[in-house]
């Protein structure tokens, strides 16, 4: 399982749309492929209403959340045994919201770092 979150979006445009097509197509090898940015997504869209052909390019982060609830399952079960002493666990009653906001927290993280990469 994984969160996707928005990177950033490019336009490219030109006269013809297999030029536009084509500039942001060698940005995105330029840019992402040849960094090898393997957490990174990114597709091309044609934009309908504009004036000359013009597409976007969207940069998409992911974050794998099955690690992150694994660390925070794991932190939970630790405490519960040193807290209360005891190894029974209930994991029914399991409060995911710590689990969702560190989710938030690392993309914001990703984010950042795969911005910074993308700008050098």
């Amino acid at each position: 399982m994984s969160a996707i979150t928005l990177l950033d979006k490019k336009e490219f445009s030109d006269d013809e749309p297999k030029k536009a097509y084509m500039k942001a197509a060698k940005w995105a090898a330029t840019n992402i492929v040849s960094k090898d940015m393997d957490k990174v997504l990114w597709k091309i869209e044609k934009v309908k209403d504009a004036n000359i052909p013009t597409f976007i390019l969207l940069i998409y982060c992911e974050v794998d959340t099955k690690e992150l609830f694994e660390q925070r399952c794991k932190a939970c079960k630790a405490f519960h045994s040193s807290f209360y002493i005891n190894q029974e666990f209930n994991c029914d009653r399991c409060n995911a919201k710590g689990y969702d906001l560190g989710i938030k927290e690392k993309l914001k993280i990703v984010k950042q770092y795969y911005k910074e990469k993308l700008n050098t």
